[in-house]
């Protein structure tokens, strides 16, 4: 069991959601804002390379480097300096540069190109060489020259600037280049001190997350199975030999979640052919890599694949983070097929021989309420709920409450036809109503996704709808240490003072949703002294378990909050309640635990569309409860690098 409860607590009036601060910055009205999930190659952020950790690449400096034979389908390639190719490349995507781009002879681009020249060079901004075939427009802050080929688009760029090339199709326009905004790089993970007596891996192994591992050898045709969604943290990846492989499992117990893979150092995996088992995808598999390419042959590559052998194919899944050094693929005989995206704070080299698809995994370092329309959509059920009656994207599924075929949504009536509402969702097969206390004009529960469109014929008794998304926990990757690191060892023992006469309760996600034939995980855990209950010996009565988590299994954090209460406080009565299936019922939850005696009650919940700046349903309540002497608690997390900046 790995949570991890925070030390350090604070009350609160407000609910324990993250305020999001948004910096209004003047811009043009026509720019197009980017995100870094629309990109399947980017490299080279607007600090290279001069940031902070930053190890500066190898020449031609920060950017994307494409070689001889490389193929990019879909999505963008970016950078905010050099967007460059050094031999024939087929890029059937966009290309965003802040500086330049450089392309080489028989390149074809099918998508838009855009150079912004934000450091005002001079010469040309983008050059291309001859036999090109460029299908979409074409916008430059700057001299164009291109030596020959096609141009079937337009092209833009300003007064006093030079256009040397093919006529374009689309027509030549001087005035001011559509230029869109480029976007700012995944947040970097908090990674854990991983201890020196971490478990390395140098043969065949199957591996579980939550688990600290320290670096990776595999010396040849050995296989490492990553085993179930979560998280993986390593030291450091450094393979050799022949073909290594990955299996990504993505198991039966949330089969739907993601797998993240956290590296301290350096990660080379040379040969490889990664593959996925079970219910997953390559938009749900991320790598992260924190080194500085200082282990690599020329100290700036962080993340090293190598071409397969000659006649054989390297395989990656997933995208691929690297903050701090280069990325480099292709090197050597033979080719690679990566499918995700691979996006670096230096440097992306593509060297030869190379099929890089996007399927990116979206940045949820980000809080971004997900909506996948741009435009305002006018009907009771808006925009989110539109959308899944059409299909349901990964995205969807890991912000959404979904369930077999139905989707937890609230439905808010008006004034004086709630029973008619109730009559109406009766009909249409809602079920599994939660309850949302004193107020009735909300109703809470699963409603059948091939039904969601007959809402919008009810505008004459339903006020609007909205879904249910999906709280936020505050959790890591670090085993309990929470006794010692707050010093209650010493209050208990100097004052005699072991909890007894005191009901604590908690709110987290769930307690024990993880069971299985074979495995009962909070029986273990009383029977192991770290929950009261039957045989503890210090404490035999055992959790109270007021409401678990209904609709699948969670990560059972809420166990692991009360292992650490019980650590603090062993003689103290427990109590728990998930609160995670919606706003109005964590509040109800929250009611209830005062109710059921609790004097101390803590959570460690967001609900990301609870107020920011006024008290909504959960924090009245815990004033309502405050108020009747409870102590609360809340999780005051660290959301610093989840707000949210955008142009307005």
């Amino acid at each position: 069991m790995t949570s991890i409860f925070p030390t350090v607590f604070r009350y609160t009036r407000t609910v324990s959601a993250p305020i999001l601060f948004f910096v209004l910055i003047s811009c043009s009205a026509t720019a197009q804002q980017l995100k870094i999930s629309d990109f399947v190659l980017f490299g080279g952020n607007a600090l290279c390379p001069g940031g902070q950790g930053q190890q500066v690449p190898l020449a031609p400096g920060c950017g994307v480097v494409l070689g001889s034979s490389t193929s990019v389908q879909q999505g963008s390639v970016g950078s905010y300096r050099l967007v460059t190719s050094t031999g024939n490349s087929t890029i059937n995507a966009n290309i965003y540069s802040g500086g330049t781009v450089q392309l080489a002879n028989s390149n074809v681009v099918t998508g838009k190109i855009t150079a912004a020249n934000s450091n005002g060079l001079t010469g040309n901004i983008l050059s291309i060489g001859s036999s090109a075939t460029l299908g979409g427009n074409i916008d430059v802050n700057g001299n164009i020259l291109i030596g020959g080929g096609s141009v079937s688009g337009k092209v833009t760029q300003p007064a006093g600037t030079i256009y040397n090339g093919p006529a374009p199709a689309g027509g030549k326009i001087t005035g001011t280049p559509s230029l869109p905004i480029l976007p700012a790089m995944p947040a970097i993970k908090n990674i854990p001190i991983i201890p020196s007596n971490a478990v390395n891996i140098n043969n065949n192994k199957i591996i579980t997350p939550g688990i600290i591992y320290g670096d990776v050898t595999l010396g040849g045709n050995k296989t490492l199975t990553f085993n179930g969604t979560g998280e993986y943290v390593f030291r450091s990846i450094k393979n050799s030999g022949t073909t290594n492989k990955f299996v990504f499992d993505f198991g039966t117990i949330n089969p739907t979640g993601t797998i993240k893979i956290y590296v301290q150092g350096d990660v080379d995996l040379n040969k490889v052919l990664a593959s996925i088992r079970g219910d997953g995808s390559t938009s749900r598999i991320y790598t992260e890599t924190q080194g500085t390419g200082s282990s690599s042959s020329n100290g700036t590559i962080a993340f090293n694949i190598a071409n397969g052998s000659a006649g054989s194919t390297t395989k990656w899944l997933g995208t691929v983070w690297a903050p701090y050094g280069a990325i480099t693929i292709g090197a050597g005989t033979g080719s690679s097929d990566l499918n995700g995206a691979l996006w670096s704070g230096t440097q992306v080299n593509i060297l030869s021989g190379v099929v890089v698809t996007h399927s990116p995994m979206p940045d949820d370092k980000v809080i971004v309420p997900f909506n996948p329309s741009p435009f305002k959509v006018i009907s009771v059920i808006g925009a989110e709920l539109t959308s899944i009656t059409e299909s349901i994207s990964d995205e969807a599924r890991k912000v959404l409450v979904i369930i077999d075929g139905y989707v937890l949504i609230d439905v808010i009536a008006k004034v004086g036809f709630e029973a008619a509402v109730a009559t109406f969702l009766s009909t249409q097969g809602m079920t599994g109503i939660v309850s949302n206390g004193t107020n009735t004009l909300i109703t809470t529960g699963k409603f059948p996704i091939a039904n969601l469109l007959n809402l919008n014929g009810q505008a004459n008794i339903i006020n609007f709808c909205r879904p249910v998304y999906t709280p936020i926990g505050n959790s890591g990757l670090i085993k309990n240490a929470g006794d010692t690191a707050i010093g209650s060892q010493l209050v208990r023992n100097g004052f005699n003072l072991f909890g007894q006469g005191v009901k604590i309760g908690v709110l987290s996600d769930s307690y024990n949703t993880l069971v299985t034939p074979t495995s009962n995980p909070a029986v273990l855990d009383i029977s192991t002294g770290e929950l009261p209950g039957v045989g503890n010996p210090i404490n035999s009565t055992p959790v109270q378990v007021l409401l678990d988590y209904p609709y699948f299994p969670r990560s059972d954090e809420g166990r692991a909050m009360l292992q650490i209460v019980h650590d603090l406080a062993p003689k103290a009565e427990l109590a728990f309640r998930t609160g995670f299936i919606s706003p109005g019922d964590f509040a109800v939850g929250i009611k209830q635990m005062q109710m059921a005696g609790c004097s101390v009650i803590v959570d460690d919940i967001t609900f990301i569309n609870e107020p920011f700046l006024q008290d909504g349903t959960v924090a009245k309540m815990v004033d309502i409860v405050k108020a009747l002497g409870v102590t609360y608690f809340t999780s005051a997390g660290n959301f610093g690098n989840k707000s949210h900046e955008q142009n307005y």
